[in-house]
């Protein structure tokens, strides 16, 4: 019976694993759009999305464990994070990424794991996607241009 358990666990992780994969373009668009809504990068750099996704990475996080932080960030006197980018954030994650969960999830207790996944994906292409309009930005400053 064991066998049988474990072989029925490793399909399903395979299945969410393959339904997953199949909304990956969805969620890089989703992570680059927030990117070029950002505008000006400021004093913004990418460790502070590494942080962001640290947070959801690090821990049993829930969503409500990292909306707390990524409105703690703002809330700092010292932050660089806009206000309007981190509410972007979080309603990337309140929307789009919590609909697909609904939609890959095959039941309601999976779906916040699922959710907290797809969050940290995002994360990931958030931190790449806004790695590349620094460097962009960057360049841009010391008068040369891109080649993408």
């Amino acid at each position: 019976m064991s066998n049988d358990t474990n072989r029925d666990e490793i399909t399903a992780e395979l299945r969410l694993e393959r339904e997953i994969d199949r909304h990956l373009d969805d969620i890089v668009k989703l992570a680059e759009d927030r990117i070029e809504k950002l505008g000006a990068i400021g004093k913004m750099s990418p460790s502070q999305l590494r942080n962001a996704a640290s947070v959801a990475t690090n821990t049993e996080s829930s969503f409500r464990t990292i909306k707390n932080w990524i409105r703690y960030q703002v809330a700092r006197t010292s932050s660089p994070w806009p206000a309007d980018f981190a509410d972007g954030i979080v309603k990337d994650c309140e929307g789009l990424l919590k609909e697909l969960a609904g939609k890959i999830a095959k039941t309601p207790e999976t779906e916040p794991d699922v959710h907290i996944r797809l969050i940290r994906l995002y994360l990931g292409y958030l931190i790449r996607a806004f790695t590349y309009k620094k460097f962009e930005a960057d360049t841009i400053k010391k008068g040369g241009g891109s080649n993408v």
